[in-house]
């Protein structure tokens, strides 16, 4: 692989080139997704379908946020950006495009998106020291010598806040905490920027680090031109990150509205009891992970209690003037309770 010239340093951090000035500027938005629909042999014949009919787009530095309760999708999305990440019987339908690129017709590992697992561990070497790993990505991407890619790494390592940033070069991932190897994968970002930067909800940390590690990857990403996307079950730690949010359960869209719009008054009442904290598969419903296997309409109506003769009917996604779509029968009639309300 040619190497490119040695970086220089800016008062921004390593001076690596950002996504938006790497030539791959279009006109559309960075990422958009459309009718995506993901399913998987069944092993009787036929497809269980995890994914449904999922749409969204997400602008050039700029961070929409997938909300839902475990087993909704949000992580199959994710995944689905990288196709070849996928199992071997996994089946997609629908567009992906990254600058206006479909990411399907892409070789592994060129699409520019980069997706921090919910474990750090599995991306990073037990192996290799931090430094080791850093410096590595550094002389990957430019022709520099082992000095000048280790200040760099130790760089990176004090923008993204880890302590004693020069012992910690020398040290193993497992000798870091959860957090802290969070952070490593984010100094790794300031090193190699992705046009798409996806996050997943981490494993194993509590409130106050998952929305702290969440503002330093948001921070990262503004600055090197990545667009964002946030995966959550707790719209509470993501929702001021994000210009819009959107809903999932059960693998299919509900709501796909601008944040500030579906924290005060959601339109679904799948939304509504999501931001009240509510998880919808601990009252009845079937777990979310297998509802949409043959259910026809709204795959909430069973404990809806907005519910309605016809929502046993596949409905479909209604825009509002505002821009706010939602998939009920009853959007722009129900006044469900906002945020706080």
């Amino acid at each position: 692989m040619a190497h490119t010239a040695a970086p220089e340093r800016t008062q921004q951090g390593n001076g690596i080139t950002t996504p938006d000035t790497a030539g791959h500027v279009c006109g559309g938005p960075r990422l958009r997704v459309e009718n995506l629909t993901v399913s998987f042999d069944d092993g009787e014949g036929g497809a269980h379908i995890a994914l449904r009919d999922v749409s969204f787009d997400i602008k050039r530095r700029s961070c929409v946020g997938i909300i839902g309760e475990a087993g909704a999708g949000k992580t199959l999305t994710a995944r689905s950006l990288q196709p070849h990440h996928l199992p071997a019987d996994a089946r997609m339908d629908g567009r992906m495009l990254l600058d206006g690129e479909d990411i399907r017709e892409w070789p592994p590992g060129s699409a520019g998106i980069q997706v921090l697992t919910r474990n750090p561990m599995n991306v990073l070497n037990p192996v290799r020291t931090t430094g080791q790993q850093l410096t590595d990505a550094f002389r990957h991407r430019h022709d520099i010598s082992d000095r000048f890619a280790r200040q760099l790494a130790l760089e990176a390592m004090e923008q993204v806040g880890i302590p004693t940033p020069r012992r910690s070069l020398s040290r193993y991932p497992h000798h870091f905490s959860g957090a802290m190897r969070y952070r490593v994968m984010a100094a790794a970002l300031t090193i190699n920027p992705p046009r798409m930067l996806v996050m997943d909800q981490p494993l194993g940390l509590d409130h106050g680090a998952q929305a702290e590690l969440t503002g330093l990857l948001c921070d990262i990403a503004d600055r090197v031109g990545s667009a964002v996307l946030l995966l959550s079950r707790t719209p509470a730690l993501i929702a001021g990150h994000c210009d819009r949010l959107v809903s999932l359960y059960a693998g299919e869209l509900m709501e796909n509205a601008r944040t500030d719009d579906l924290l005060q008054r959601p339109a679904h009442p799948y939304t509504a009891a999501l931001l009240e904290g509510a998880e919808a598969a601990q009252t009845g419903m079937p777990p979310a992970a297998t509802a949409c296997t043959t259910s026809e309409g709204c795959l909430f109506r069973g404990i809806c209690p907005h519910a309605m003769a016809g929502c046993e009917r596949s409905q479909p996604m209604v825009v509002d003037q505002r821009g706010r779509r939602a998939r009920c029968w009853r959007h722009g009639e129900l006044n469900l309770r906002a945020v706080g309300g």
